[in-house]
This record gives structure tokens, sequence and C-alpha cells, in this order.
């Protein structure tokens, strides 16, 4: 059995999130359900869970003063959240999981399912935690960190060290500074979002860069960045002003 905690403010949404937990997975013990900080640290402490689904606001304070007190890894984490604050884009950056509210069946399933189905060390989780930690305490900055997984493993990168993006239907690949590639199983749709912030940009449909590491711009056969590894990258003709912003400012 998987044992489980919800951590939710809001009694009709964890009433919901309970019926359809049991509705669907047989394998599930909820053992109890807390509202605030206290209460959840408590609960944590006395049922030790497998897994807790955690609402990122809870009425005395956040998810996270709750999951501090507790060694990382020692159990998994679904976040349940209608936020799109800067802690969910840590969470995302973090490759931690999570619903949006109102969350589907489908939705969830595939939640439970990659819980149960992943064997996931905890020398994983504590890198994701500790990604997750610098990202949300650290915000304004210039720099983030990243967590990229692949079918087989995770990287953590700095985002200073991605030259490029460059998408491949609903994957990406990664090009480092240290011209290694990382393939990764999420669209370059998400990533633009989530690296906005730090230096990257869309210059076509298949291509994001981190503009620290354009060279030159010519427009010499079809308009095209020249980088510093010496790539060659196609600049669309909707997204040519954005570059030329880049370097001229207008």
């Amino acid at each position: 059995m998987i044992r489980t905690l919800i951590i939710e403010d809001d009694l009709i949404a964890s009433s919901v999130l309970k019926k359809m937990l049991l509705n669907n997975f047989p394998d599930i013990e909820i053992l109890g359900e807390a509202t605030n900080v206290k209460d959840s640290i408590l609960l944590i402490e006395q049922k030790k869970p497998d897994l807790v689904f955690f609402d990122i606001e809870v009425s005395d304070g956040n998810a996270f003063n709750i999951i501090d007190n507790f060694e990382k890894g020692v159990f998994k984490i679904i976040f349940v959240t209608s936020h799109t604050s800067g802690a969910l884009k840590a969470i995302k950056l973090s490759a931690l999981d999570y619903l949006i509210k109102p969350v589907t069946k489908k939705d969830l399933v595939e939640a439970v399912n990659k819980y149960r189905n992943t064997i996931q060390s905890s020398e994983k989780l504590i890198s994701q935690h500790k990604v997750f930690n610098e990202n949300s305490y650290n915000e304004g900055r210039k720099n983030t960190k990243v967590v990229l997984t692949t079918t087989q493993e995770y990287f953590i990168v700095d985002s200073n060290d991605i030259v490029r993006c460059q998408s491949d239907s609903y994957y990406t690949n990664f090009f480092l500074s240290s011209g290694d590639k990382i393939f990764v199983s999420k669209t370059m749709k998400e990533y633009e979002t989530l690296l906005a912030d730090y230096g990257f940009i869309r210059v076509h449909n298949s291509h994001l860069v981190n503009i620290n590491y354009i060279k030159s711009f010519t427009r010499k056969e079809g308009d095209y960045l020249i980088m510093k590894d010496g790539t060659k990258v196609p600049v669309s003709r909707r997204r040519k002003n954005v570059i030329l912003n880049v370097f001229f400012g207008g």
C-alpha cells in the first residue's frame, strides 16, 4: 500500500482529491489530512507517509515551512496548486511533480502512476529539493539551476551553461557550453517560459538561445545567428525584431 497524506486548507478541495484517490487507486491508503503547518508536521511525524499531496499555500504558511522540517527524500511529494507563482516556477525548474487545480482524473492518474512506477533514488530527490530551495529563495538573480531528466538519468545544470535549446517534436535538445547534449522529454515551449528571465529568447519555432552566447547576426542567405560555439541558428522573419532589439536596443 502507498501510505498517503493530504495537506490542504481548502476542505472541499481536500475532499475531492481524497475521493478521486480512493476511487482510482486501490493501493493508496489515506492516513490523514491537515490544513496548517503545525498539524501537518505532527501528522507526518506520526504517520511516516510514503507520499504527501501538498497545496503550496496552507492556512498559516506554505508547504515549504513543513517540508523543511524533514530530511529530504524520506517521503515523496506531489504539489497541488492553483498558483502560477514564483514557487511553481521553482518547482518546474526542479522537475518536481505538481498538479494544477482543478485536478483532473487524467492528470492525477498520470502523477500517481509516475510515483508508483518510477524507482526514484533518495539522491535524486535530495538534489531536486536542493535545486528547488536555491531557486525559490533566490528570485530575481540572473542565473538559476535546472534539473533536466532523461529516460535514464538526471542532470543539474546552471542556466549560464546552456548555450541553446532545439525542439524535436515533443522533446527538447539542450546544448551546453561543455559540448554536451541532453535530450529531454518535454516541449521547448515549457522551457521558453521558465528560462525567459535568465537571458533566453526564442528566435525560431525550433530554437531557443541564450543571448550571452550570441556572437553575431548575419543576413547572408537568410537571417541567422552565429553562436560562440560556431553553430548557425536560423531566425524566423516574425522574430527578427527580437534579435534586432538585443543588438541595437530596438
